[in-house]
């Protein structure tokens, strides 16, 4: 079992010393505190992610759309809009 990259006995050996430590009676609650306090972490790597990837795709929009204009500006080409479409020119 590998934890956070720390072994069965690793972990074993830092609940003993945070026992040791703490003491039994408060365990429970920095134990709680802890949990938290990674949920949150959590939740906020998340957030931050989800802004990133949302702020990635839009600049990805907007260079796409920019790469059509300038295409179509550089080849003299109508819009999409006012092209004929081949298919019905009365085949």
């Amino acid at each position: 079992m590998d934890f956070f990259g720390i072994g069965f006995g690793e972990l074993v050996l830092i609940l003993i010393i945070a026992l040791i430590i703490v003491g039994p009676v408060k365990i429970v609650s920095v134990a709680k505190d802890l949990g938290k306090m990674v949920n949150n972490l959590r939740k906020a790597s998340s957030e931050v992610t989800a802004q990133l990837t949302k702020a990635v795709e839009e600049e990805e929009e907007k260079f796409r759309t920019q790469t059509r204009t300038d295409q179509r500006t550089t080849n003299n080409q109508p819009p999409e809009s006012e092209k004929i479409s081949d298919n019905k020119s009365g085949s």
